[in-house]
């Protein structure tokens, strides 16, 4: 697993490989927003076709981000089928039964989605909001980063990092793994 620099992050997108597994665990809506918009946007400005499955509150912002540069014409990638956006509810009601995740059902859409990753070396970036983890949150985290190629860090979790560093004078971790 690589940690990637929050400052390299613009860059990070335009360097991802074929097939990567990106995540991240994002402390606030904007954090993934704007992660989500260079990623979004650099696929789609180079011609990649991108699917986004998010909430509906998290595809109205994004939407607004990548149309708000007038630099790239969504409805015309939605037209095109190269930007596909797809509500998490659907998605989540299609592998629930009683309000709950079934096995057979989530396998079957996972056994799908990784076929179809492998298959076409697709990169994928998940993302995860800190808020949501319980009590033992850092062996979520752990897990959750295992199970990744690379992670972006919290880039506030970074610059706290240098802010502290600075005041203490004394040297810290060069890109500090996600706690």
């Amino acid at each position: 697993m690589t940690y990637i620099s929050p400052i390299r992050t613009g860059l990070f997108w335009t360097g991802l490989a074929r097939g990567d597994h990106v995540c991240q665990l994002y402390p606030t809506d904007v954090t993934l927003l704007n992660a989500l918009e260079t990623f979004v946007g650099s696929g789609l400005r180079h011609g990649e076709s991108v699917i986004v499955i998010a909430t509906a509150a998290h595809l109205h912002a994004l939407e607004q981000r990548l149309r708000a540069g007038g630099w790239l014409d969504i409805d015309r990638a939605r037209w095109e089928d190269r930007y596909i956006a797809i509500l998490a509810q659907e998605t989540l009601h299609k592998i629930m039964v009683n309000d709950w995740p079934d096995a057979e059902l989530f396998g079957e859409a996972a056994h799908f989605w990784n076929g179809l990753v492998q298959r076409e070396r697709l990169p994928i970036f998940c993302a995860y909001p800190r808020w949501g983890f319980g009590e033992d949150a850092q062996a979520t985290v752990r897990q959750i980063c295992a199970a990744h190629d690379k992670v972006l860090p919290d880039p506030m979790a970074s610059v706290m990092s240098k802010v502290v560093q600075l005041r203490s004078g004394t040297p810290g971790p060069r890109d500090p793994p996600v706690s």
